[in-house]
């Protein structure tokens, strides 16, 4: 499986591999797509220039043999390759910034730290192990030696002080607790939604290329261009020379005598 620093190049992929499918029944002939035609005596060949691995470019349409190119067809397939690339792009561009789990990791590291400090003793936790820290050894130090001490001054100082030093310590390294685990759990989530977030891509790529390699043409939407677009999902240049002929506009017929005598 890719890294998710791979994505945007993954995506293109994707896009590459999308445009394919909406091409399935076009052979492919180099940088282009190639769909041959017959009609009666009349053969004609389209081709549209493929995109490039990173999905962007191609549609560009040329057409051999009998027939001019009809105007609409001009800037079909732009329209298409770009509507399949916006749709990709729309599914996939919030998914392009997730947040790091390495920074996040560094604040995980910094709370495990501060409960170190806090800490009287060794503890686990979901943030990683922590050793004792040195409060705990200096706060039963001062303890002892306030034993000593005597007098109301000493008094006051051990029961606004002293006696509450350990609970405020203890609450302190709680709170830190809780912040790391819930800081660990989060870099654990962004772990793994990066994860899913490439393995989807690289499913929907193989996916699509296993559309075009199975040959079985696609429904897609007639849109704008209505009659232009075949019942298999892609353009019939059969049915243009149809309509061509059905308005007797034929543009270079085989046989010029037999074109003039019409």
């Amino acid at each position: 499986m890719g890294d998710y620093s791979q994505l945007p190049s993954l995506i293109g992929r994707l896009k590459a591999a999308a445009i394919d499918a909406s091409m399935t029944g076009w052979a492919k002939s180099g940088a282009e797509y190639r769909d041959d035609s017959t009609s009666g005596y009349v053969t004609s060949t389209m081709y549209v220039t493929r995109p490039a691995g990173d999905g962007s470019g191609g549609g560009d349409v040329r057409m051999t043999g009998y027939g001019v190119m009809p105007p609409e067809f001009k800037n079909m397939f732009h329209e298409r390759f770009d509507a399949i690339r916006s749709r990709v792009d729309e599914a996939f561009g919030p998914w392009l910034t997730l947040p790091d789990p390495a920074a996040i990791g560094r604040n995980v590291e910094v709370c495990r730290q501060v409960t170190r400090r806090l800490s009287g003793a060794a503890s686990a936790t979901a943030a990683g192990q922590t050793g004792a820290g040195v409060i705990a050894s200096n706060v039963a130090l001062i303890m002892e030696s306030s034993d000593a001490m005597a007098g109301k001054a000493a008094a006051a100082y051990k029961a606004t002080f002293l006696a509450r030093i350990g609970p405020a310590v203890g609450g302190l390294q709680g709170i830190s607790l809780v912040q790391g685990a819930a800081i660990a759990a989060e870099q654990g989530l962004w772990d793994s939604a990066r994860e899913v977030v490439v393995e989807i891509v690289e499913k929907a790529t193989r996916q699509m290329e296993a559309i075009y390699a199975g040959g079985a043409p696609g429904q897609l939407e007639r849109g704008a261009h209505g009659g232009w677009l075949g019942g298999q999902g892609r353009p019939s240049v059969c049915i243009w020379w149809s309509l061509r002929r059905a308005r007797g506009r034929w543009a270079r017929p085989r046989d010029p005598e037999r074109s003039r005598g019409r």
